[in-house]
């Protein structure tokens, strides 16, 4: 039997209205970003540590902390590139973005969500087998919330953020991720 965790944003429920692009700017600088990369390294340092334990188990994901700490150093550099380019471009009341630097954080975004993708392959969707041990089971929790998150957020970045800017483009690539956001 395999348990799946129950997938949960954790992502601030308070409203962000609508127009109001430095306020959401700023919750996803100052909330979204950091706690993104420390949960990250808490999940990396458990994988670590459960490769370790489980290195002849046939049902871990074997590589998996080689894949986090590539999802992290992608997740940085995309956080980098969104806050010392596209998001004082936002905030300074730039009308239109180059389109070039839209197309380059939406293909980021759906970098991210591929990465994302193949580790839930990679674990079977995130579920522990019956004989998983506890640090196992709760990176497996941790990996499907952070991918929930991540999922949350670029919807909410490509529709709020870059949608107003080129609103027929990203149209086109948000309702997939909306879709895939709503998998069983």
């Amino acid at each position: 039997m395999q348990l799946r965790p129950t997938p949960t944003t954790n992502l601030p429920q308070d409203p962000v209205p609508s127009g109001d692009t430095p306020g959401l700017v700023g919750r996803i600088c100052e909330r979204e970003h950091s706690r993104q990369e420390s949960r990250l390294e808490e999940a990396i340092a458990m994988a670590t540590r459960a490769e370790t334990v489980h290195r002849r188990d046939d049902d871990w994901p074997h590589g998996m902390a080689d894949q986090l700490n590539e999802l992290l150093d992608c997740i940085v550099t995309h956080q980098q590139r969104e806050q010392a380019v596209v998001f004082p471009m936002l905030v300074g009341g730039v009308q239109t973005v180059p389109d070039q630097t839209i197309d380059d954080m939406v293909a980021a975004h759906e970098e991210l969500l591929a990465m994302w993708r193949e580790l839930d392959r990679l674990t079977g969707g995130f579920r522990a087998p019956a004989h998983a041990c506890g640090t196992w089971r709760r990176l497996y929790a941790l990996c499907d919330s952070l991918h929930a998150d991540c999922r949350d957020q670029i919807d909410l970045e490509n529709r709020m953020l870059l949608a107003s800017r080129r609103p027929s483009d990203i149209r086109d690539h948000t309702e997939p991720l909306v879709a895939y956001a709503q998998r069983p």
